[in-house]
């Protein structure tokens, strides 16, 4: 009985590269798939959602495995305004009055789960 095959997680960029790879039309996609490591079910997959790997490429780092949303959509793009804003007016900006801003959006949108840590500030676009 053979091995279970090990889950294989691409980047972006490594999803970018097999479709670019495939455009080339030199090998066929079992070819591909043996190149990366990875089953047919998957290329097709990747294949299937083409036009999103290809927008997160140019949008995300190619490095990220997966393109992950905002989960506050509504509060970071009030941030961004505010952010834009206050750097046209050369308002000098620090990570805690990007969180102390983040927390008043959302108290101003009802929102009581939303936390202002660090970690969300790492992430903020």
């Amino acid at each position: 009985m053979s091995e279970p095959r090990k889950l294989k997680c691409l980047s972006i960029g490594e999803k970018f590269n097999l479709i670019k790879e495939l455009e080339k039309g030199q090998l066929s996609k079992k070819e591909v798939a043996t190149k990366f490591d990875i089953k047919l079910s998957t290329l097709s997959g990747i294949l299937k959602n083409k036009e999103n790997v290809l927008n997160a490429f140019e949008i995300e780092n190619a490095n990220r495995e997966r393109k992950r949303g905002a989960e506050y959509d509504d509060i970071e793009e009030a941030l961004i305004l505010w952010f834009e804003q206050a750097r046209q007016n050369d308002i000098p900006i620090s990570g805690p009055i990007i969180q102390e801003k983040a927390l008043s959006y959302a108290k101003l949108f009802n929102n009581d789960q939303f936390q202002a840590s660090d970690g969300w500030l790492n992430n903020f676009k």
